[in-house]
Parts: C-alpha cells; structure tokens; sequence
C-alpha cells in the first residue's frame, strides 16, 4: 500500500482525505474552515490534485460541487 507520503500528499491533501472517509464527502467550505489561513485558490488546487491523482472524484458544479473517495 503506498502511504501518503509517497503519493506526494502535502498535510492539507491528507487531512481532506481523513475528512472525507469520515463524512463520506468533503467541499471546499469544509477545508476553507479547517485551514481559515490557506486561501481559497490553494485549497481547491489541492482538492484538485487529489483528483488528478484518482483520489477523489468530483460530483455536482460549482458551489454545489463535492469530493468523494474512489
């Protein structure tokens, strides 16, 4: 099993991976609130490279849309 790691997670990746196992989903508002200091374009790059990675897959537009565990 590769470790995140070795993925080249950075610690904002991981903790939305966590979030969205526990929540069965995760958007971006929710990682917005637990990195209140990391900006909103950060952020969605981040959520955006774990879909690049076939991490999650993305569901819904826009402000509608959410991050799923493949």
């Amino acid at each position: 099993m590769l470790t995140p790691w070795r993925m080249g997670l950075n610690e904002r990746q991981m903790k939305a991976v966590r979030c969205a196992k526990e929540n069965s989903s995760i958007n971006l508002s929710a990682l917005k609130k637990a990195f209140p200091d990391v900006t909103e374009k950060t952020l969605y790059r981040d959520l955006q490279g774990l879909v690049a990675k076939k991490i999650f897959k993305e569901t819904g537009e826009k402000r509608g849309r959410k991050y799923q565990i493949r």
